[in-house]
């Protein structure tokens, strides 16, 4: 029995060394835009995005195609990548005033720490 339990645990941790991470992406098939967006502000990847910045510490803009409509969008989800701890929320606001003039085309992100102070971090953008 216990040769049988060595064998099955020695299996597994092989299969576990043969799998790799598949690299972030941001296909969402159901959304309007997605974006994966680094802590720079640069877009790594975007369906319907045409470009992202960096505002100012833990500020960030997203701006979207003309064809999506984000007056009558459902959802506008931002969720951290990676594994960065200090950051504890992530906020969104269409038309936000730090893009320019209220841009209607244009998402805001806000990421801040516990102290409630601005802090870098990559996240995915998603707009259903």
């Amino acid at each position: 029995m216990r040769t049988i339990h060595r064998l099955a645990a020695g299996l597994l941790s092989g299969a576990a060394v043969l799998t790799f991470t598949a690299p972030a992406g941001a296909d969402t098939p159901y959304a309007q835009a997605s974006a994966l967006v680094a802590p720079d502000g640069s877009l790594e990847n975007g369906t319907n995005i045409i470009r992202s910045w960096r505002v100012g510490a833990g500020d960030y803009c997203v701006a979207v195609d003309p064809s999506v409509n984000l007056e009558e969008t459902q959802a506008v989800h931002a969720t951290p990548a990676g594994h960065d701890r200090p950051v504890r929320v992530l906020s969104v606001h269409v038309g936000s005033p730090m893009c320019g003039d209220w841009r209607v085309d244009v998402i805001g992100v806000h990421s801040r720490d516990v102290r409630d102070r601005g802090r870098d971090t990559a996240f995915y953008l998603t707009v259903s």
